[in-house]
């Protein structure tokens, strides 16, 4: 596995830097899965739109934090091969809503968008999986042929043992 190339979700970033929490696994996942692929040697990425989703939720600290990205992880522009893919994501979107429906279901207009560019920059940098804790974006991203998942439970992680 050491040759994957995955890309993550601005989720497993914020549940990374989480303290555990008994009550809710996700940190301790996200956590877990990070330390895998680095063991593993896994390339991990995070399309520009996750980068700046997760600097904006950061406090005065963001610069600091902003380098320690750019150390850790490979972080992919929009660029124009992720334009067009795009457009075949959203297409693809559409399709999913119900007839009659203006949005899917706990979902709106904005973070649809970043969703589809998150989908759209994996798919024009062949990325193998895309990592997240979002339902609506794994589903999506399956539907659209990107193998995608949420961080297993740590007893879970296949090809790492």
């Amino acid at each position: 596995m050491g040759s994957s190339v995955v890309f993550i979700d601005t989720n497993v970033l914020v549940y990374a830097i989480r303290p555990d929490d008994p009550n809710c696994d996700k940190a301790a996942r996200a956590k877990h899965f990070l330390s895998e692929c680095a063991k593993n040697k896994v390339h991990i990425c995070i399309p520009a739109i996750v980068a700046a989703e997760f600097l904006f939720g950061c406090d005065s600290s963001f610069e600091e934090t902003g380098k320690r990205l750019q150390e850790n992880f490979c972080i992919i522009p929009f660029d124009f091969e992720a334009a067009i893919e795009f457009r075949q994501v959203v297409s693809k979107q559409r399709q999913r809503m119900k007839p009659g429906a203006t949005q899917p279901v706990n979902s709106n207009r904005e973070k649809r968008f970043r969703d589809c560019l998150i989908i759209a920059t994996a798919l024009a940098h062949k990325a193998d999986e895309l990592i997240s804790f979002d339902q609506d974006l794994v589903t999506l991203a399956l539907d659209l042929g990107i193998q995608a998942r949420e961080p297993p439970p740590s007893t879970m992680l296949p090809g790492f043992e």
